[in-house]
Formats: C-alpha cells, structure tokens, sequence
C-alpha cells in the first residue's frame, strides 16, 4: 500500500498510476488473511494460476497485474498493511534472495511508519498545547478584566470588542431571542463605533431557526449563499453583509427567578467566505461559556448587594421603632409633671417588657445565622421524645394562641422512638413556625401539630387554616435576606429554621394555599 494516502510509485511513465484506486476489504482479503495468519512474504509467478475469489480475481485483472511479490508490515505484532511490487508487462519469476531482500526492507520500513506515526502525533500535541496555553492565557485575561465590570451591559460590551480583536471578524452581533424575533442588543463593525438597537426587530424565529444553535452547541457557515436554505433568512444575512458567520447561544438567567430566562445569541462574521478551524470553534466556544459564568456571577453581587441593603434598612427599621417607644416611655416616666397610677405604670412596664423581648429575640436570630453561616455551631444532641418536645413547647406558647384566640390542637403518634436532637434548637423551629401561624393570620384559626414515624424518620408538622401564603413569595420563604420590604424576624425565623433542620440531617417544607392555609413539615432522623 501507498506510504502516503494518494501516492503510488511506478517504474515509468507508461504504467498506469493508481492513485487513488479504491482496494476494498473484501476483494483484499485473500491476500489480508494470508499475511496476518502466515506473517510471511508471498511471492506469485502467474496470476493465472492463483485460486482467488472472482472479485479479487477482477481486481487482478483491472490492475493488468502479472506476477506479484508481496510481504505484510507488522510493527509489535499490529498488522499495519501490505508492500507490494507488481509485474504489468510480463511475468517474472522471484528468486529467494530477492523475496528476503522485500522482506528486510518491510521489517525497516514498518519501524519507519511507526516512528513517522509518532513524530505526527508528537507534532499534533505540540501544536495543540501550544493553542491551548494561548487558549488559555486568551481566557485568564477575558476573565479578569470582565471581572472588575459591575453589570451584565458593560461585560456584553466589552466582550464583543474583545472577540472582534481576538477573531479579526468584520462585525459582531448580540441578539436577544423571543418567541417571536430576534432582536439587536448590540452589535460592532469594524472601524466604526458600537451601535445599541434595543428592540429592533431582526428576523421572526420560525424564518432563523439555522443560525439558532442547540443549548451549548456552535453553528459555523462558511458560505451563508450555499449552507442557509431558508430565503428569506439568506436575504437578511446578505443585507447586513454577512458571508460566513459562527453563532453560539447563552442563557441568562436571574438568581432569584430561576424560571426567567432570556435566550441570548452571540454572531461573529466575515463579510467573505472563510472555513471555521476547530480551534476557533472551541475557542469561540470557551470564551461565551467562561463570559456567561462571570456575567452570571456580576448578576449574582449585584442582587446580593440589593437585597442586603433592603434587609439592613428593614432591620434598622425594626430595631428603631420598639426602641424609640421605649425611649419616649421612659422620657415619659421621668418627666416631674408625670403621676401615674401603680396599675398604669405596671401596664407600661409591661409593654416595654414585651417589647424588650421581641428585640432580644431579633438580635438572638441574628447572631444564630452568623453562627450556622460560620460553621460554628455545636449541637448539643441528646437522646429525646420529640412529643414531649412538641407538647412543652405548645404548652410555652399557650398565653399567644390565647391573646389570638387560636386553638392549638396535637395528634402525636403513640410510642415514637426517641431521636437525637439538640432539644433547644429544635424548640427554635417549633416556636418559629407555630408562632408565625399564630400572628401571621386571623383571629380564630386552628392550628395541628403533629408528629408520626414515616420509614426512618419522624416527620412532623404544623398546619394552619389561615389566608396561606401569596404566591409571589412562596420561592423565596427560606431566603435570608427578604427581596421585598417585609418584617425582618418572620424571614430569618424562617431561614434560621432550615439551617437547624439541615443541620440535623433532616428536611424542612411547606404546602399552602390561598385562603386554605399552610402546612410546614420538617424530618428528624431516628
């Protein structure tokens, strides 16, 4: 066979070349077979006298092929082809020197294709870790100046001016896909300055559905005239002067509305023909990845940042306003003019006492999620009966459900086995939750707690036939930090709640329904 694919040598120039005659496996097999199973040259005076199928037969023939002497190329025992010299004027007979001489020449020569085939590999690995390093050090600097840019718009930015560098495209397009059309974001030509087309309509989408490529998947068109068929999507890349384009699409989503998400498409072109290489596939690939996770990451800070400033003004709100009461009733007591009655200054005392005590339980929930945050926390477990537990607890809040008139009913299973909770924490969530049943809806509800063994866990809950939860807020009950102005304590009662189930290896959710009520569950290993 030919050293290289489409080579053939031949003695002169009146034989006919081969190359690129097609040898298929089944007319070679004859000769295939004999070599691997024998290892062997084979030398062949007059065709004529070979006992071959009729294909192979053919081929011999087609090829005006005489005599012929053949001997396999093995290297470590891998059959890795045939050299052959063949007779096409005359027959020949071969002498034994000769066929030995074959045979030391393809004992060489199958050392010489390995090691031709190692030095293409090691060449291919050089080049690859070369583009790779380049890759790479392409990636490291994207990253790290998108990085100090504080909102998604100037990270799109800059990084369609760094893939028009980076490419040496003419124009760099960035669309927003709708159900209905695609529509400019941004896009940048060459030479001239960055146009912003918010809301321009692009194309309809069942008219561009070729350059919207699947989830993660590029599409590279090197001749936009031949390899689109739609029309009138031709005629639209044709307009903008698009001749070969790669497009990659991303997907944008918000943090806190994990269900919202704007499909954005990414379109750098060339205004001629070009053939996209791999490597500029997976680098245009690698770059849009690695932009999206440091876009979504700006997106990230800059919620984080917007809620924690909502919860800090929330928070000096509820701490301000008891402790201003509290101020003006005792600015109030000392006054000289003042003369109040013993039962009168007892009932202040009390508010003040009530309130006091609201504002220790704020700052106790807030150092509780600095401590669960922090990884500090020590569970104090011990081997307990969680019906007691729970019937303790109600018992303790029994003055609240009747300052409500609210009903606090039990059905705890009968002979649960004790579980190993730390019993103060665990009076945390069950306070937590009752509690908010208790202020968080009308007068007059009902409110279950139950406890029953549900396979190796008990699982308890709290149900409630209040109003139920909006659903505006229902994915976001756990949070820490609230995203709308609401009261602090209700939401890190929540949050708190959660990281002590967590941390007890069980789960903590809810079911609720407007108008209905709620029902929060939470496990316990036993």
């Amino acid at each position: 066979l030919p050293i290289k694919k489409h080579n053939t040598y031949i003695s002169s120039l009146e034989i006919k070349d081969a190359t690129g005659m097609q040898l298929y496996a089944e007319e070679m097999r004859p000769f295939t077979d004999y070599f691997i199973a024998r290892q062997k040259a084979l030398a062949v005076n007059d065709i004529t006298r070979l006992e071959v199928p009729g294909k192979t037969r053919l081929l011999l023939e087609k090829c005006k092929i005489k005599s012929f002497m053949a001997v396999p190329l093995f290297y470590s025992s891998e059959f890795k082809g045939i050299l052959a010299i063949e007779q096409v004027k005359e027959q020949r007979t071969y002498k034994n020197e000769e066929i030995e001489l074959l045979e030391a020449i393809a004992g060489q020569a199958s050392v010489l294709l390995n090691q031709s085939k190692l030095r293409e590999q090691v060449i291919k690995l050089n080049e690859e870790l070369k583009i790779s390093l380049k890759t790479e050090k392409t990636i490291m600097k994207i990253t790290s100046e998108a990085s100090t840019l504080h909102n998604h718009e100037e990270i799109d930015n800059y990084l369609i001016k760094q893939i028009m560098s980076i490419f040496d495209v003419d124009k760099v397009l960035h669309l927003h896909v709708t159900e209905n059309t695609l529509n400019w974001r941004v896009r940048e030509i060459k030479g001239e300055p960055l146009e912003v087309f918010e809301g321009q309509c692009f194309i309809p989408v069942d008219a561009a559905l070729e350059i919207i490529p699947p989830h993660e998947n590029i599409i590279a068109i090197n001749n936009t005239e031949t390899d689109i068929k739609n029309e009138h999507l031709t005629h639209c890349l044709k307009k903008e002067g698009i001749k070969a384009f790669m497009a990659y699409p991303t997907s944008k989503k918000s943090p806190s509305y994990a269900e919202k998400s704007i499909i954005e498409l990414t379109i750098i072109s060339r205004s001629e023909q070009k053939e996209w290489l791999q490597e500029e596939k997976n680098l245009f690939k690698i770059i849009m990845d690695t932009i999206s996770i440091v876009a979504l990451e700006a997106i990230q800070r800059q919620e984080l940042e917007e809620t924690r400033k909502t919860f800090i003004a929330t928070l000096a709100h509820d701490l301000k306003s008891p402790m201003l009461a509290e101020q003006k009733a005792l600015e109030y007591f000392l006054s000289p003019e003042v003369k109040l009655k013993r039962e009168d200054f007892c009932q202040y005392l009390a508010d003040i006492y009530r309130t006091n005590k609201e504002l220790l339980k704020l700052v106790d929930n807030l150092l509780a999620v600095y401590h669960y945050e922090s990884g500090k926390v020590e569970l104090d477990k011990t081997r307990e009966n969680i019906g007691q537990v729970i019937r303790e607890t109600v018992k303790s809040l029994k003055y609240l459900a009747d300052e409500r008139d609210c009903k606090i009913l039990l059905d705890i299973q009968e002979n649960l086995p004790p579980v190993d909770i730390d019993v103060t924490e665990i009076n945390r969530v069950l306070t937590n939750l009752i509690t908010n049943a208790i202020k968080h809806n009308p007068k007059n509800i009902s409110i279950k707690t139950g406890a029953v063994k549900s396979d190796n866990h008990i699982q308890i809950l709290i149900n409630d036939n209040g109003r139920g939860m909006p659903k505006n807020i229902v994915n976001d009950i756990f949070r820490r930090y609230p995203l709308k102005k609401q009261r602090v304590g209700t939401g890190l009662g929540l949050y708190i709640s959660k990281q002590i189930i967590d941390a007890h290896g069980g789960k903590i959710w809810f079911e609720t329904e407007e108008g209905k009520g709620t029902t929060f569950y939470f496990t316990l290993p036993c």
